[in-house]
């Protein structure tokens, strides 16, 4: 139902918030540096989840565009453009907050003290 894909939307922003946490508390809590082991494996887990809990909502839009586009067509005028306005922004947010995460992934390792060419 609509309210579960919206908690399962969320979920990747518990993990940006575990992240969050963790750098800004770090002298807090007495950890001068993360270590890559650590670093990848919350990217790996914040990673896999932004895209199944993110783009599964994205694909199911496409998805509803393709195959019941019947059952919409009985929405007024004013829910049908909601109803496009959301799914498009939604899934605009998406590939901007995928950017964000990359670029943050990167910082993590650089502060990790993992060296990459070319990033």
């Amino acid at each position: 139902s609509l309210p579960v894909l919206g908690f399962v939307y969320e979920v990747p922003v518990v993990l940006m918030t575990v992240r969050e946490f963790g750098y800004t508390f770090r002298q807090i809590l007495g950890v001068r540096q993360y270590s890559p082991r650590a670093v990848h494996a919350l990217w790996r887990t914040t990673l896999v989840s932004f895209a199944v809990c993110r783009g599964g909502p994205t694909v199911l839009y496409c998805y509803a565009l393709a195959q019941w586009g019947e059952m919409l067509q009985p929405l007024d005028s004013g829910s049908f453009a909601v109803y496009h306005f959301m799914g498009l922004f939604f899934s605009a947010v998406n590939v901007q907050v995928w950017a964000l995460l990359i670029m943050w992934y990167n910082q993590d390792l650089q502060d990790a003290g993992v060296k990459r060419e070319g990033v």
